[in-house]
């Protein structure tokens, strides 16, 4: 069986944007922590639209 997982991007801002840029350093590595702990988890497949 297979499921797909649609991921909110909530009030994170998306990298390139000015608010992006207005993050520390620490900010981002959280969220991108965030996505690689996601992306590492057994019989997840990340695809990107």
């Amino acid at each position: 069986m297979q499921y797909m997982i649609l991921i909110y991007q909530g009030t994170a801002p998306l990298p390139g944007s000015d608010e992006w840029e207005r993050l520390s350093e620490g900010e981002k590595n959280e969220i991108y922590a965030a996505y690689k702990l996601l992306n590492e988890t057994p019989g997840v497949t990340a695809v990107s639209g």
